[in-house]
């Protein structure tokens, strides 16, 4: 078998780990915090808000950094698998993130 025979049936495997709808990464990333930080989204700056920088992304905003939330959010799998699953690792997440804070916002305030 060749190399790149064997390489497109590792990431055929490795994809059905991975969420590739960010919407649905959102919501579980949400669903998550709910229990682990109930009024997280009281919590974030949507305006400086992005997922790519650990600073300011959803957990940095949380717990004050990124590697401290990973810490404190104590993870039973692959940090790399469960911040991509839960919208926290994607910068194509920012967009989603913004949209589900700001509706809820909406829901709160009416």
């Amino acid at each position: 078998m060749s190399i790149s025979t064997l390489l497109r049936r590792r990431r055929k495997q490795a994809e059905q780990f991975f969420d590739r709808e960010p919407a649905s990464r959102v919501a579980r990333g949400a669903a998550f915090l709910d229990e682990k930080a109930p009024g997280w989204e009281k919590r974030i700056n949507t305006q400086i808000l992005d997922v790519a920088d650990p600073a300011v992304c959803v957990v940095g905003q949380i717990y004050g950094g990124w590697e401290r939330g990973l810490r404190k959010m104590e993870l039973n799998e692959s940090p790399y698998v469960f911040t991509f699953n839960h919208g926290f690792q994607d910068p194509s997440d920012t967009a989603e993130w913004i949209k589900l804070i700001n509706k809820r916002d909406l829901a709160r305030s009416t």
